[in-house]
C-alpha cells in the first residue's frame, strides 16, 4: 500500500522504513573516501543482502555488499584491510571494500557511471562487451537488452533503490540515478551524430 503514496507526511516514515540507512557512520565515511554518493552504497546493500552483514550466497559472496574473495582481495590491498571470509562479514570492512569496488567500476565508464551497476552483478567486462555491441542505444533500451535476466532485473532494482535513497535523503544532491542519461554512452552517441 505504501508504494501508492508519495513519501511525505505520515507516509515518509513508511518509505524510510522500506529504505533504511543502517551503518550510517561507516557508509558516510567510506562513500566520502571514495567520492561515491551514499545512495549507491545503500542501494547495493539493500538489493544484495537486505542489510544482513553475515549473509553468504551460494556463489560464496559475503556480507552486506556480497563480495567474492578475489574481488575483496583486489580491493583490500590499497586500503590495507583484511579480506578473509570472517572479515567480509564485518560491516566496516565489507562496506569499505564494496564502496571501493563501486568506485573502480564507475571509473571504467566515465561517461556513463550507471554501467557500474550491471558490472557489479555480472563483472566489469560484461557491460563493456554489451556497450561495444550497442554504444548508441538509449540507456533504458540498453538496460532492457541486457542478455542476462538476473543482471537486467538487478540493474533495475538497484536503480530504483538509488532513486528512492536520493529522493529521501539527498534530494539536493541528485546523482546519476535521478538524471539517467538518454544514451548509454553519450560520447559514442556524439561521435555517431553527423
Amino acid at each position: 500500500e505504501w508504494l501508492d503514496h508519495y513519501p511525505v507526511g505520515r507516509w515518509r516514515s513508511v518509505w524510510e522504513a522500506a529504505y533504511p540507512r543502517p551503518y550510517a557512520g561507516v557508509v558516510a565515511t567510506e562513500a566520502k573516501r571514495q567520492s561515491l554518493p551514499e545512495a549507491w552504497a545503500y542501494a547495493i546493500m539493500r538489493e544484495e543482502s537486505a542489510f544482513d552483514p553475515r549473509v553468504v550466497s551460494p556463489a560464496k559472496a559475503f556480507g552486506l555488499m556480497q563480495l567474492i574473495s578475489p574481488t575483496a582481495k583486489n580491493m583490500a590491498g590499497p586500503l590495507g584491510l583484511p579480506w578473509d571470509d570472517e572479515s567480509l562479514k564485518k560491516p566496516e570492512v565489507n562496506i569499505a571494500l564494496g564502496c571501493r569496488y563501486l568506485t573502480v567500476l564507475r571509473g571504467q565508464f566515465p561517461d556513463s557511471p550507471l554501467l557500474a551497476i550491471p558490472g557489479y552483478n555480472a563483472g566489469g567486462g560484461a557491460p563493456k562487451k554489451w556497450l561495444d555491441q550497442r554504444p548508441t542505444d538509449d540507456f533504458d533500451f540498453w538496460v532492457e537488452r541486457i542478455p542476462y535476466e538476473e543482471t537486467r532485473l538487478y540493474t533495475k532494482r538497484v536503480m530504483t533503490s538509488m532513486t528512492a535513497y536520493e529522493f529521501l535523503y539527498a534530494r539536493e544532491k541528485a546523482s546519476e540515478a535521478r538524471s539517467t542519461p538518454m544514451a548509454v554512452s553519450p560520447a559514442a552517441r556524439a561521435a555517431a551524430t553527423p
